[in-house]
């Protein structure tokens, strides 16, 4: 049976993705088919699409986030009922069904989180990497500073409220554009200022003091300059890269001097490597989401349609919060 499904045709443009009727996925063992409701769109498909960062063969299906309903159960899979409503990481969730490991999908009818679906499209991808930044990675102890490199997008959004809703002091964050600063102090920031203010004001809004937990996400050439942003033993997690080109040289001599710490993350990398991980993370912000600790997942949603539209707002740097497909809009 065919299904619609958005495909990257050749890499290139946004006018790349492009809606076509595929043949629908089979769940295999330990997988889980969704129905799929909404698919969240992320900065790293449009350099998937470009193909800037390793991405299969062409025609293929991108997409990490999903939102829908289980439709078919492969062999071995417990825990998961037919019509059960989920959000899951996906590898090819632009489509109307998708199929994932069952080790990477969360209910979002369990006592603890009921969660609206529509809410929960940040969850398998933006909700999980925000949270992993901060505990797993940043190590974020009570009352300590903040500082987050790219405030109003979907990491972003879900970063500053995250951080303060596990105990972080004063969260700081940068954005492209000054007319993006009210969004961001609505959404857990205490102060923002554009990136060319950057690194200046955190030594400003610190009293020179530095941050304890500096999270980039928009250029690898900004962790050359940790002396001018980093407290004493601060962390810095690089987590993206607007284009991936970035060759930056970090001055081991200059860590040792500091005591600071400097890693990497890729949500991506550790659902192959260490899938186990990504659960926690995913009923710790569902959990966040249903008490309130999370106020506003801020999502714009597109129809399938508009995919290259959507793609196009992303790259230009002019959108906010979170952006999805949404297929009951076909």
């Amino acid at each position: 049976v065919p299904m619609k499904a958005v495909v990257v045709s050749q890499n290139g443009g946004p006018e790349r993705l492009e809606l076509q009727e595929v043949p629908t996925p089979r769940a295999g063992a330990g997988q889980l088919r969704v129905a799929v409701r909404y698919t969240g769109i992320n900065y790293a498909d449009t350099l998937v699409r470009r193909g800037v960062i390793p991405s299969p063969e062409v025609p293929f299906i991108p997409g990490m986030e999903i939102v829908g309903t289980v439709d078919e159960l492969g062999a071995g899979v417990e825990g998961f009922s037919l019509g059960q409503p989920v959000a899951a990481f996906s590898r090819h969730g632009y489509a109307q069904h998708a199929v994932v490991p069952a080790a990477l999908a969360v209910p979002l009818d369990t006592e603890d989180a009921q969660v609206d679906p529509q809410r929960a499209i940040g969850v398998p991808c933006t909700g999980v990497t925000a949270h992993q930044l901060l505990t797993r990675m940043g190590r974020l102890a009570d009352g300590e500073t903040v500082f987050v490199q790219g405030a109003a997008g979907g990491v972003g959004t879900m970063l500053g409220q995250q951080a303060k809703a596990l105990g972080a002091g004063v969260v700081i964050g940068s954005v492209g554009d000054v007319s993006k600063r009210p969004f961001v102090l609505a959404h857990g920031y205490d102060a923002a200022f554009t990136y060319e203010q950057f690194p200046d004001a955190i030594a400003a809004h610190t009293h020179g003091r530095g941050v304890d937990l500096y999270l980039e996400g928009n250029s690898g050439a900004h962790l050359a300059s940790l002396g001018q942003v980093l407290a004493p033993l601060g962390r810095a997690v690089y987590f993206g890269d607007a284009g991936f080109h970035s060759d930056t040289t970090v001055p081991i001599q200059r860590l040792r001097a500091g005591s600071w710490m400097v890693c990497g993350y890729s949500l991506g990398g550790l659902s192959v490597s260490a899938p186990g991980l990504w659960r926690p993370s995913a009923l710790a912000v569902l959990g966040m989401i249903a008490r309130g600790a999370i106020r506003d997942v801020a999502v714009s949603v597109f129809s399938p349609t508009q995919a290259g539209q959507a793609h196009a707002m992303l790259e230009s740097r002019r959108s906010q919060g979170k952006l999805a497909l949404d297929w009951g809009l076909l």
